[in-house]
């Protein structure tokens, strides 16, 4: 048997997109892939779910960073906390080159960017409305 653990540690609950996400999944088949030896010490496994039928690639639709669709951040010290994007991807010029980032928005209704590389893109924005 294998259990995939994603978040929800002591205070922390799942974030809640995941949870309804793998809630709809019940009693799916599904196969986790476990990032080989010598990948990057930060990438996660991968949990993958069997679909009955898929047309070609051009049917699987695309989730970009864009105003409304919802993410979660992923560094350390935010783990699980769910955002709404409020920018596409932008170029933000530092010291020593540039990084992207996204302007996003948390429940609080505050907003700041956080570098692209710590949001995992959970829901088109279409999927809100």
């Amino acid at each position: 048997m294998t259990v995939f653990v994603t978040e929800g540690f002591g205070r922390w609950p799942m974030a809640g997109p995941i949870f309804d996400f793998l809630a709809r999944r019940e009693g799916q088949v599904a196969s986790v892939l476990v990032p080989r030896d010598g990948a990057a010490a930060e990438a996660p496994p991968e949990l993958y779910f069997t679909v009955t039928t898929v047309e070609d690639d051009a049917s699987i639709q695309r989730i970009e960073p864009a105003d409304g669709v919802v993410a979660r951040l992923v560094d350390p010290s935010h783990l699980g906390t769910v955002v709404t994007c409020r920018s596409g991807v932008l170029l933000e010029r530092r010291p020593f080159g540039a990084q992207e980032v996204v302007e996003v928005e948390l429940a609080t209704g505050t907003q700041r960017r956080v570098p692209l590389a710590n949001l995992e893109l959970l829901t088109a924005a279409s999927e809100q409305d």
